[in-house]
Formats: C-alpha cells, sequence, structure tokens
C-alpha cells in the first residue's frame, strides 16, 4: 500500500471507523472480498484506489467526473459507512460524490410490501438530500410475479446464485435497466455496499465485472456496515449467543465515536450539483429535477411500473424510510423502554421496539440506536446504562442477536453455504428432528398454515399477524417457528416452509436475524434438551398452552 493510500487510512481510522469496513474482491473472478488492509500482495482494486489516491496528491487530473457510491444494503444518508467512506474519497480526489439507490423486481420475494417500503424511504431522500438519484427498475417480461413472489430457494448453490436479481430478458426489454451501469462509465471510483446475504453478495459481483467492462481504469471499493463489528473482525463462527455476548463489550463501547467520525466525513463530501441528461421513468433525486412526491403515491407507481406481486400488500400505517425509523425510535423511548425489560414477552403489551423492518432495510443502524437509547438515560455511551436496567436488557437483545446472526451470514458466504440450507443445522438436532417425525395424521399443510388454517387458534393468531403487518410479536415469533416444526415432515420441509412464510410475509424477513430464529427453531444456538419427545426429540419444545398460562396474551388474541 503506498504512502497517500496509508494516509488516506489512516485519516479513516482517526474518525473512528474501523478499516476491516473497507473491502475489495480479488480480481474479476473473485467471490470474496477481503479487507483492503490485509494484502501484502494487492489485487487490481486495491492498487487502482492507490493510484488515484497518488494522482490527487500529486494535484495531477483523476479521470472521470464523479465518485459514484451504489446505495444497495444501507439505505439512510446518516449514520452510515458506506456512504462516509464515498464521501472520504469525495474530498481526497476533488470529485463531487453521486449518490445512486437502486430498486429491482426481480428479488425473490419480491412484493407489493417490500416495494412499497423501499419507495417510500427513497421519496423521502429525494427531498432533503442532494446529489441524490433513486433508480427503479421496470418490469422484465420473463419474471411472472406470483411466481417470485413465492419463491423457493435451490439453497444447495452458492449464495450469490441462489439469490440473484440478474434479468432473464436483455437489459433492453427492461425500463430503467441500463442506467446504473451507463453510469459507471463517467466515474472515478464505485464504493458499493456489501452484506453477505440475500442480494447483495450478487449485486456487489455483478457491479463489480460490468464496471471492470465498461471503465477498467476505475476501481471498485465494497464497504460492510451490516453491524457493529466489521465482518471480518469475527475470528470464528460463535456456536451461541453467550459466546458472542462479552466479546461485543468493545464494539458497543466504540459505537458512538464511530457515529459522529461517519457524520463528519459525510458532511464534508463535495455534493454532486450537475443535472444528469438520463431518459427513464420514475427517476428520483435532484439531479433529475424530481424531488416532490408524495411518498406513498410514489410507491405505489413503483410497484405497478415493477409489476411486482400485489397478493402481499403493503401494510398501513407503516412508513418505510430514516425519518419513519426515528419517530418509531422515539415513541419507543418515551412509551416503552421503562418497561421493556419486565413485559417484553407479553404480548398483550407490546412493547417491543418494532425496528427490525427498518433495521433489515438498513434505513437506520444500531450504532444510531444505541445514541438515542444512551441519550434517554441520561448517559453518554450504552456501556454506562446498569447492568440490570430495562435499557441495558434492550441493548443485549438488540445487538447480540443480530450481531451473531450477521456471522452466521458472514461464514456461511465464506463457506458457500446459502441462508436457508439445511447444512446450517446442527448434526445433533438434524438426526434427533428426523428421529421423532410427527405422524402424518399431525402434520398440516402449507396451505393452511399460510392461510392460518392450523389446528391451534394461538398459532393461527400469530400468522394473521403476519399476514396483515409484516411482523410477528417477539415472543409469539418463537411459538409460530415451533409449531410450524411441529406440524412439518421433518426438519428440511421445516426449515423451507419458515424460509418460506417469513421471507414472503415478513418485512424484516431475508435478514440474518431472520435467520437466526428460523435456526434456532431447529436446534441452532441452542443446546440438547432431552428427554426426547414427539416431535421435537431433543430440541428445545415449545408450546402454546404453556405460553398461555405464563404470558398475559388475552388482548393479543382477541386482536388477531
Amino acid at each position: 500500500m503506498t504512502s497517500q493510500s496509508q494516509r488516506f487510512c489512516g485519516e479513516l481510522a482517526e474518525q473512528g471507523l474501523y478499516l476491516e469496513r473497507l473491502l475489495v474482491l480479488e480480481g474479476a473472478k473473485g467471490r470474496d472480498p477481503q479487507p483492503l488492509t490485509s494484502f501484502k500482495s494487492a489485487p487490481p482494486d486495491a492498487l487502482k484506489c492507490a493510484a488515484v489516491l497518488e494522482a490527487a496528491a500529486r494535484g495531477a487530473t483523476v479521470s472521470g467526473r464523479y465518485v459514484l457510491y451504489l446505495m444497495t444494503v444501507q439505505r439512510r444518508v446518516q449514520d452510515n459507512a458506506g456512504l462516509a467512506v464515498a464521501s472520504a474519497f469525495s474530498k481526497a480526489l476533488r470529485k463531487p460524490l453521486l449518490v445512486v439507490e437502486a430498486m429491482s423486481g426481480n428479488a425473490p420475494w419480491s412484493s407489493a410490501r417490500v416495494h412499497t417500503f423501499i419507495g417510500e424511504s427513497a421519496a423521502a431522500t429525494a427531498v432533503h438530500f442532494p446529489g441524490y438519484l433513486f433508480v427503479p427498475q421496470g418490469h422484465d417480461p420473463l419474471v411472472e410475479p406470483e411466481k417470485n413472489v413465492s419463491a423457493r430457494i435451490a439453497s444447495h448453490l452458492k449464495p450469490e446464485e441462489a439469490f440473484t436479481t440478474g434479468l432473464l430478458s436483455s437489459a433492453e426489454k427492461v425500463a430503467n435497466a441500463s442506467l446504473v451501469p451507463s453510469l459507471f462509465d463517467e466515474a472515478s471510483l464505485v464504493v458499493c455496499d456489501w452484506a453477505p446475504f440475500y442480494i447483495f453478495p450478487d449485486i456487489a459481483l455483478r457491479a463489480q465485472r460490468t464496471l471492470e467492462k465498461r471503465n477498467p481504469q476505475a476501481a471498485f471499493v465494497c464497504v460492510d456496515d451490516v453491524g457493529l463489528v466489521p465482518l471480518f473482525k469475527h475470528p470464528k463462527a460463535e456456536a451461541a449467543a453467550r459466546f458472542i455476548r462479552p466479546k461485543l463489550q468493545a464494539y458497543i463501547g466504540a459505537a458512538e465515536r464511530e457515529r459522529v467520525g461517519l457524520e463528519k466525513m459525510i458532511s464534508e463530501r463535495l455534493v454532486f450539483s450537475e443535472r444528469l441528461p438520463l431518459s427513464g421513468e420514475l427517476l428520483l433525486g435532484d439531479v433529475v429535477g424530481q424531488t416532490q412526491f408524495d411518498a406513498r403515491e410514489y410507491a405505489q407507481a413503483m410497484c405497478s411500473f415493477a409489476r411486482v406481486s400485489d397478493s402481499v400488500p403493503a401494510v398501513k400505517n407503516v412508513l418505510g424510510g430514516a425519518s419513519a425509523a426515528l419517530q418509531q425510535l422515539e415513541r419507543f423511548l418515551q412509551r416503552d423502554l421503562g418497561r421493556y425489560g419486565e413485559e417484553r414477552n407479553h404480548p398483550n403489551e407490546s412493547c417491543s421496539s418494532k425496528l427490525s423492518p427498518w433495521l433489515h432495510f438498513g434505513m437506520i443502524h444500531p450504532r444510531t440506536v444505541l445514541a438515542r437509547v444512551s441519550h434517554s438515560m441520561g448517559v453518554q455511551q450504552a456501556l454506562e446504562l446498569q447492568v440490570e436496567s430495562s435499557a441495558a436488557k434492550f441493548v443485549d437483545e438488540l445487538v447480540t442477536w443480530r450481531e451473531l446472526g450477521q456471522n452466521m451470514a458472514h461464514f456461511a458466504y465464506r463457506n458457500g453455504v446459502s441462508l436457508g440450507s439445511p447444512a446450517l443445522i446442527p448434526g445433533w438436532a438434524w438426526e434427533t428432528l428426523k428421529k421423532f417425525v410427527p405422524p402424518p395424521a399431525k402434520q398440516v399443510s402449507l396451505e393452511k398454515l399460510e392461510a392460518a388454517e392450523s389446528p391451534d387458534p394461538v398459532w393461527n393468531a400469530a400468522q394473521k399477524e403476519l399476514l396483515k403487518t409484516g411482523v410477528i410479536h417477539n415472543y409469539m415469533r418463537m411459538l409460530w417457528g415451533k409449531g410450524i416444526v411441529r406440524w412439518s415432515n421433518g426438519p428440511e420441509e421445516a426449515l423451507q416452509r419458515l424460509e418460506y412464510l417469513n421471507n414472503k410475509y415478513s418485512l424484516d424477513g431475508r435478514d440474518p436475524n431472520s435467520y437466526t430464529g428460523i435456526y434456532w427453531c431447529l436446534g441452532k444456538f441452542d443446546r440438547p434438551w432431552p428427554p426426547a419427545r414427539e416431535p421435537f426429540g431433543i430440541v428445545r419444545s415449545m408450546s402454546t398452552a404453556a405460553a398461555q398460562k405464563k404470558l398475559r396474551m388475552d388482548k393479543y388474541l382477541k386482536t388477531w
């Protein structure tokens, strides 16, 4: 690494950014990103990156009109490491920053529910963030929306192959499909979000290869901001929450310093203030002169444009976007944080944060949540919270299970294993669940489960909540998952059903945190619970009858 690139990385570190968040891919055919700072023999993108930094430091002309940030995972313009790194490059190269967010209707489980949530977010961002462009993709004529929303993933494939947004038709036949690649042509450098799950590896890998073809002199850098812990800081795959929990304390303590540094870097970017001569439909952003849209109306138009399935409709009274996430967080802090520790498991009380949809879509980061919780409790940072306080319990729930899920996704990706694969079920759990498969008379069809027509009215209530609102109360979600295991023909079918129902209807589906809960229902991150019994064997069992005895849920059941 050259002296100028070392200086650049040093300045990022001084701002509190973990340098392990900066990643480069190993050439055009590589699939495994690595920290930019870890290479002794640097790959092409690292060398290109160093070259433009050196040229800019000498005062030489750097080719390209702008630094381009592809906002794919972190759909927000505050407390965003990808945006901050792109902003730092913008400042160092003296090139304005163009921020591009896109949306494809080809992703598995695409639906009006998902598209509306993201469209509302984009409409809000376009109003107040300069240098921003949102590009929705039109309908691919070879994609059947209803088949797409009911996707069954071939989990034996590598993650970037199992979860893809690749077109089935040629780009010329899909409205707006060529716009984002065309913007690569005049980029000095491209920064793209990285996440090791769902469609995001496919997006990053295809973007890097497209850039290599269209603009080979431009560097491509990925940024991992999926959690408090940079993925490459994890030394190994963790087996349970109790093992990862003590390792998270340092990152909780450092979160506020990193957040402040990211905000500072974002504020110092050079703003792209030109008009782009783009010909497309439903484009948003000041760079195309379109900023004033009603969020819900725009989202509905985007759904029609992509022709995504409307069999999973948008959730009423839940708005996508960073502002809506902050409003929900403030409601939780004012009304429910104080009673969270004692009341969170009681469905009647409904006192969870309900932030999971916005966290999943990257509209708010756990760093921001920690900062607001700390401020509301009158402390400088979350580690100062009293250990047994309700706020400390919330922080543990927010951080531990999310980071455990990201840890699982990271090592699964590196091993070429897709989330949703039976390979992630522990061997002991797989064997006991196969041995204690319920008899056919006690199994329930997927059609009945999806329609909330199981033999258990409590389970049906949870499924109805999911169908209507896109979420399930935290404790009820565990009962819901265990019920699917109870009525399925073995662990593989249970896993497929859990993934299908969760990812089709949950606003926070498709997320490692969701998969953590799914796999927990099948014994992962848990221990054996003998004696063996049907249908769980020695996997932990849960029943709605037992839950009704210890939890207050009469109001919840009356509602659903």
